[in-house]
C-alpha cells in the first residue's frame, strides 16, 4: 500500500464518517446537525482510523477474529487518545458516552467498540480483497468492466 492510496482511504473515510456521523445523529435528534469540529463534510478521526487499521491489520484480513479483536482495539484507543486530546485542547467533547454502560470516562464505550470491531472486519474483507490494486485502480477497474459508478 503506498501513501497516496492512504491518502485516498485517509479522504474517503473521512467523509464517509462525517456523513454516518450526521444520519445518526439527525435519526437520533430528528434534526440535521453537522458533526465534526471542522468546516467541511470531513471527520478526520474516521480517516485516521481507517488509515491506522489498514497499516496493522491489512495482512490479517483472512483472519476474521484477529480482525475484529485488532479492529475493536485500535479504534477504540484512537477515539480515546482524540477524545482525550481534543478535551484538553479545545475544552469541549466533542462524544459522550457517560451515560453509555461500560465507558470509561465518557470517551468510549463498550457498544461502540464492539461495532467498531463490526466495522473494521466488513471493510477489512472487503479492502482485503482489493488491496494490491489501490483505491484508484478499484475505480478504474470499475469502468472499464462498464459498470456505471453512479
Amino acid at each position: 500500500m503506498t501513501f497516496y492510496d492512504l491518502l485516498w482511504y485517509f479522504t474517503i473515510y473521512s467523509f464517509l464518517g462525517w456523513c454516518s456521523e450526521v444520519i445518526f445523529a439527525t435519526v437520533t435528534t430528528g434534526k440535521f446537525v453537522n458533526r465534526g469540529f471542522l468546516n467541511g463534510p470531513v471527520c478526520p478521526i474516521y480517516g485516521f482510523g481507517m488509515s491506522l487499521v489498514l497499516l496493522v491489520l491489512l495482512p490479517f484480513s483472512d483472519n476474521i477474529p484477529l480482525l475484529f479483536i485488532g479492529g475493536a482495539l485500535l479504534t477504540s484507543a484512537l477515539e480515546l487518545a482524540a477524545g482525550w486530546i481534543l478535551k484538553k485542547v479545545f475544552h469541549t467533547s466533542w462524544w459522550d458516552y457517560s451515560d453509555v454502560p461500560f465507558n470509561l470516562g465518557g470517551y468510549i464505550c463498550l457498544k461502540f467498540s464492539l461495532a467498531w470491531g463490526v466495522a473494521v472486519v466488513a471493510e477489512g474483507r472487503t479492502i482485503g480483497e482489493n488491496a494490491s490494486v489501490g483505491p484508484k485502480a478499484m475505480l478504474e477497474k470499475d469502468v472499464q468492466d462498464g459498470e456505471d459508478l453512479w
